[in-house]
């Protein structure tokens, strides 16, 4: 939830105390321009200092490893400020705590108890500004991490989350706020002064803004009222911004309801902004989230997204095979069969970089079946010293998980690889096997492909 009064005071009070600071990277990014994000401990006394640095460590992970996050993970740096409280926790005003804390933070901002933020007048918004032009003056992200598990939390220009149970859920959607400028896509009948600014959330569905507009299917209806639980379907739903006449663009997602897929206009928006904090050089490519289980015989649209809007050209991939004339922004599946229950990916190409997706994996609900291999590994000649590569790609419903195997040369059994040492990938549809030694020779290698509906 973004805080409605985001116009704090900014008078510079004095600071009444002296704390103990320190800092640690928690993730590095590989060299180059990086995205920051920072976390600030609130709440957390010098004794609970590293459990400041676990929480970072696990949230900081949980972000990373976000759909909004994960095709550009490498390119993030997390740093986590452990600044000594007083006191644990944070002020409570409907149970009447309060405690003495760095930032004078408290739930219940503005009247909203879940609406967790500075408490006004209390110098906590100065001295993050302070705190953060010391140890990281080019951050992109700030979040302040509260010890409390009160459930709360806050975006705008500084995300919150308390350590509730549900705390790697309530950053993920506030940093959706904070990163990529998102509205809440509810309907909250006690707050009546926000409005639709966001890239998820219109006036009308005249209204919609350019790439949201894009993606509407000849036949979706606008407005739109049909429930889904496919988190591609885009349309334009009533029920944003707080209000029910306002619109967003998906029937559901992280931005509405907890633990939900982000959907493709969101996770466009985050491509965009950490293409904006990287200056321009970010290439990757990646996939909305398919439903997790398609009804048979439905059909759903994967997406392929990335950042900018210059001109580009796909190749779409099933099982590792390219698929002959699937060559748009968008792949069409259904109405679902069970050959369709398969491992895609995405090719993109623009001005000669060709950049590939992760695998995402569609299953059909009400179909299983026994995985069948659709590419074989080959056998290869390979120099002394060289590494050799092998793929393989099973169908199935569900998806199959994958297991290679090795038969020493003159052996007659086969024994499962298991990952280090000259093998890797063994539990993935491609086998590395590096420093190729004459000893090798003659070694055989296969994959075996298991779901719950058998094996190959």
């Amino acid at each position: 939830m973004k805080p409605l009064l985001l116009v704090l005071s900014l008078l510079l009070l004095p600071l009444l105390r002296l704390s103990a600071e320190e800092s640690r990277l928690v993730h590095a990014a590989e060299a180059g321009r990086a995205i920051e994000i920072v976390f600030m401990a609130e709440g957390y006394t010098e004794a609970q200092k590293e459990k400041f640095f676990t929480d970072a460590t696990a949230l900081g992970n949980s972000l990373l490893a976000n759909e909004a996050f994960l095709p550009y993970a490498s390119r993030v740096r997390v740093l986590a400020i452990h600044v000594a409280s007083n006191e644990s926790g944070a002020d409570i005003p409907r149970l009447g705590v309060t405690v003495d804390t760095y930032f004078s933070s408290t739930f219940g901002y503005n009247g909203v108890d879940r609406l967790l933020y500075f408490a006004s007048g209390g110098g906590g918004y100065s001295r993050a500004l302070t705190l953060l032009q010391t140890y990281a003056p080019s951050y992109s992200l700030a979040c302040i991490l509260v010890n409390s598990t009160e459930y709360g939390g806050a975006g705008g220009g500084i995300a919150f989350a308390s350590m509730h149970s549900s705390s790697k859920d309530v950053l993920i959607h506030e940093v959706g706020h904070s990163f990529a400028d998102l509205d809440d896509e509810y309907v909250d009948s006690g707050i009546t002064s926000a409005y639709p600014s966001g890239p998820n959330t219109a006036v009308s569905t005249s209204t919609l803004p350019p790439f949201w507009n894009s993606l509407l299917l000849p036949t979706t209806p606008l407005p739109t009222t049909q429930s889904t639980t496919d988190p591609n379907w885009v349309g334009a739903w009533a029920g944003a911004s707080y209000q029910d006449f306002y619109y967003r663009a998906t029937y559901n997602s992280t931005m509405r309801s907890l633990g939900q897929a982000f959907g493709p206009v969101n996770l466009k928006a985050f491509l965009d902004s950490a293409n904006v904090k990287l200056g321009g050089t970010l290439r990757v490519a990646t996939i909305s989230r398919p439903p997790g289980n398609l009804p048979l015989g439905s059909t759903t649209t994967l997406y392929s997204l990335t950042p900018g809007s210059a001109a580009r050209t796909y190749q779409w991939y099933k099982d590792g095979v390219a698929l002959e004339g699937r060559t748009a922004d968008r792949l069409t599946l259904g109405p679902g069969t069970a050959p369709d229950a398969a491992l895609y990916r995405v090719e993109v190409s623009e001005g000669g970089v060709v950049v590939s997706s992760a695998e995402t994996s569609l299953t059909l609900s009400g179909v299983g079946f026994a995985p069948a291999f659709t590419v074989q590994p080959q056998g290869q000649t390979c120099a002394l010293g060289a590494t050799a590569s092998y793929s393989a790609a099973a169908s199935g419903s569900p998806a199959a998980s994958y297991s290679w195997q090795r038969k020493a040369a003159g052996a007659s059994t086969w024994s499962t690889l298991g990952e280090g040492g000259a093998y890797s990938g063994t539990s993935t549809r491609q086998l590395k096997v590096t420093g190729m030694t004459t000893a090798m020779t003659g070694d055989l290698f296969r994959c075996v492909a298991t779901n719950s509906r058998g094996q190959a």
